[in-house]
């Protein structure tokens, strides 16, 4: 589709086929479509790397439906990730506020024995998550409110984000405690423009080997700053003037 309103499609399609008190085809095709490989996953446990909190624990929200971030945990021995999806993702600042937080579901994984959830596919879903139930939208905005998002990966008119965000921004005017939001991106000729327009700040790079690059070099300061540093002065001393 040229409109990538690839959420409406999926609507049309699933209203098409679907057969009342049967299984959604199109959900059941997504599942199967989207199952975890088994494959080294850098680029994920960077990112999870990143996230953790004060007390090391990982805090990332992702609106991906596959579980790849709980096999990259898994295959570097971080057994302990808890996993969240939907509705059930625990209250930001509340006591169970750390794990992996599948903001529009999550598929089932016999490996890691995680049963699925409802997924927010289609337009429908979308417009009762972020609107008329609205339960998405308040949980992304009581995340604002207490720590710095930094998006990976997303576009300035993903259809789900680009309504939210244009109404947070909004409400900067009115609740001056929302934290700043980041995109890190690759770059086009009108992206910087799209993110600013809604009260985002770019990080962009000319493209995704980069971005992945930047994070993974990223991850590893986080992860060890004194060793980093220690290593990083050595090099360079080593190849002198």
């Amino acid at each position: 589709m040229n409109s990538k309103e690839y959420d409406r499609a999926l609507r049309a399609l699933e209203k098409r086929t679907h057969l009342p008190r049967t299984e959604s085809r199109v959900r059941k095709a997504v599942s199967e479509l989207l199952s975890a490989p088994s494959c080294p996953l850098p680029d994920h446990l960077s990112l999870l790397q990143l996230s953790r909190d004060t007390e090391g624990r990982p805090r990332l929200l992702t609106t991906n439906f596959d579980t790849l971030f709980e096999h990259a945990a898994r295959l570097t021995g971080l057994t302990d990730i808890r996993s969240h999806a939907g509705k059930s993702i625990p209250k930001p600042g509340g006591e169970r506020d750390y794990g992996i937080f599948h903001l529009h579901g999550m598929i089932g994984d016999d490996v890691l024995k995680l049963d699925g959830t409802d997924l927010i596919l289609t337009s429908a879903d979308f417009g009762d998550a972020y609107l008329r139930d609205g339960w998405a939208s308040q949980y992304i905005e009581d995340r604002m409110r207490l720590g710095t998002l930094v998006l990976v990966g997303y576009s300035a008119e993903d259809a789900a984000m680009r309504l939210l965000l244009e109404t947070l921004d909004a409400d900067r005017d009115r609740f001056r405690d929302m934290k700043d939001i980041y995109a890190i991106e690759v770059s086009t000729p009108d992206s910087a423009s799209l993110w600013k327009a809604k009260g985002i700040k770019p990080i962009e790079f000319t493209d995704y080997d980069k971005i992945y690059e930047t994070l993974s070099e990223w991850a590893r300061y986080a992860m060890d700053p004194r060793g980093y540093t220690k290593v990083k002065a050595a090099s360079i001393l080593k190849s002198g003037p």
